[in-house]
């Protein structure tokens, strides 16, 4: 929501400034939006122990990679069955490129 007051705050300025070619001067009745902070939520390994007990099936999986790994949720999504050495335990990541439909 900021970056689009943000946006659209510049955009008049620009409007004023270079397409008028009267601007604005200093505008100091108006104030950019401010992000707020967002805090990152960190459960203990209690915490942890106690959400994967309540999972079964793909969902305990996947939640398991996140947590003993380290993998990102795209990762851990993008894994295939060949990625997987079952005998020794070993998980092989591979980047893959990935593209977003536009």
């Amino acid at each position: 929501m900021t970056l689009t007051q943000n946006q659209a705050l510049n955009t008049v300025l620009f409007l004023y400034k270079v397409v008028l070619k009267n601007p604005l001067g200093i505008v100091t009745e108006v104030t950019h939006a401010q992000r707020t902070q967002h805090i990152p939520m960190v459960f203990t390994q209690d915490g942890v122990h106690l959400i994967l007990q309540h999972l079964s099936g793909t969902h305990l999986l996947v939640a398991s990679l996140l947590h003993d790994s380290g993998l990102q949720l795209l990762e851990a999504f993008h894994l295939r069955v060949k990625d997987g050495d079952f005998e020794n335990q070993i998980t092989q990541i591979f980047l893959y490129s990935l593209v977003l439909p536009s």
